[in-house]
């Protein structure tokens, strides 16, 4: 490390005084190796003619240099070297321009790199000190190394995490995607009508999705819960989150599988097909619907909310003394609507449509609160036809 910064240090102070700086333009479609000297900027360009030649730049070795810039389907290659010895602090110190190429595959980076207008940067390895953006319709892939800040897209751009590690959050802006599939990072936060993808076995503080946004997560687990606003759509298909998730604002959450606490207010719906989820919560018009999925211990319905069991065999008891079985009477069978605090304190049993079962879930309804027991749709038209096939039977015997 004293090693590196005394090396830093003597870089800065050639490029404050002018001795070995020099300002390189590369773009003569030939091939160049830079490992060694130090620069304040080197710009990677492509000649006139088209089709153009593809000028490429290998930076490498003990080269140092303050910024660098490609543009034109012109490529950079990194695999030793540092850039951004000066002005300290750490600054904005690689950019990729017009359908250009920039390949990290070693060296540092004191500052942050940037993918703009159609470019790709794949970063292999090394490190960088700041954080990496993909910018207007522009890709960045990361399969190794370690990025201090934040990786983030924007306008319509990709990201794409494989490996390394991210110390701050990975983020979505403006119509971007992002998919993570290994290494590691603290969140992920999607905005204005982005989709994100979490693949990997990684335990996370918090998962956003933010206006319209769209959140599939297929592994991993989140420490805090979900956060879905602003009309955005979350699919958990597998998975884990911690304490409550909230589902607020006119969003909707589709949970296949996994294991997670929903609340479903504002307006917002909760839709659960499997996986395990330990309490359930409804208010102020939110609704949830459950068909299968196990391990429910409470739920409460108030201010408008609604929970809504599509199965079988339904059946609600009533505890008068201490728990003990023998004490439960039946006060409810069948299906229909359960308002109000009448219900308090009573347990749910059933068979969810997915042949999963409800076993002793207590539950609390507030004045606005409704719970629906409703019957799969083919039972509700067998028994209709059940009801019309008795009648038909008991007016031939009556003539």
């Amino acid at each position: 490390m004293r090693a590196r910064i005394i090396t830093i240090a003597a870089g800065s102070f050639c490029l404050l005084l002018g001795q070995w700086a020099q300002a390189d333009v590369y773009n003569d479609g030939g091939v160049h190796d830079i490992v060694s000297g130090s620069y304040d900027q080197i710009d990677v360009d492509n000649p006139p003619p088209t089709p153009p030649a593809f000028t490429t730049v290998n930076f490498g070795g003990t080269a140092m240099a303050n910024r660098a810039s490609t543009f034109n389907n012109s490529q950079l290659t990194m695999s030793g070297g540092t850039l951004g010895v000066w002005p300290w602090p750490y600054g904005d110190r690689l950019y990729a321009y017009d359908d250009s190429r920039v390949t990290l595959n070693g060296g540092e980076v004191w500052g942050n790199l940037y993918a703009c207008n159609d470019s790709r940067v794949t970063v292999n390895g090394g490190e960088v000190a700041g954080s990496f953006y993909a910018y207007d319709s522009s890709q960045a892939t990361m399969n190794g190394a370690e990025v201090w800040g934040d990786l983030c897209a924007y306008n319509s751009s990709q990201a794409t995490m494989n490996g390394g590690a991210v110390l701050g959050e990975l983020y979505a802006y403006n119509n971007s995607r992002v998919t993570m599939n290994d290494g590691f990072t603290k969140a992920l936060l999607a905005y204005d009508n982005s989709q994100m993808t979490m693949n990997a076995r990684l335990y996370l503080d918090d998962i956003v999705a933010h206006d319209n946004s769209q959140v599939t997560m297929n592994d991993g687990g989140i420490r805090y819960g979900w956060w879905v606003y602003d009309n955005s759509q979350v699919t958990m298909n597998g998975g884990s989150a911690g304490w409550e998730s909230i589902a607020c604002d006119n969003s909707d959450v589709t949970m296949n599988g996994g294991s997670a606490v929903w609340w479903a207010v504002d307006n917002s719906r909760v839709t659960i097909n499997g996986g395990y989820v330990g309490d359930l919560v409804a208010a102020g018009n939110g609704q949830v619907t459950m068909k299968g999925g196990s391990g429910v211990n409470t739920l409460s319905a108030s201010g408008n909310g609604s929970i809504k069991f599509v199965g079988s065999d339904f059946a609600v008891y009533r505890d008068w003394d201490g728990g003990q079985p023998e004490c439960w009477d039946l006060v409810f069978s069948g299906y229909g609507d359960l308002t109000g605090p009448y219900w308090n304190g009573c347990t749910l049993r059933g068979t969810l449509s997915s042949g999963d079962r409800l076993d002793q879930v207590y539950m609390l309804i507030g004045d606005n609160g409704r719970v629906s027991l409703v019957p799969l749709p083919g039972a509700a038209l067998l028994g209709v036809i059940g009801l019309g096939c008795a009648g038909m039977r008991l007016r031939r015997q009556n003539t």
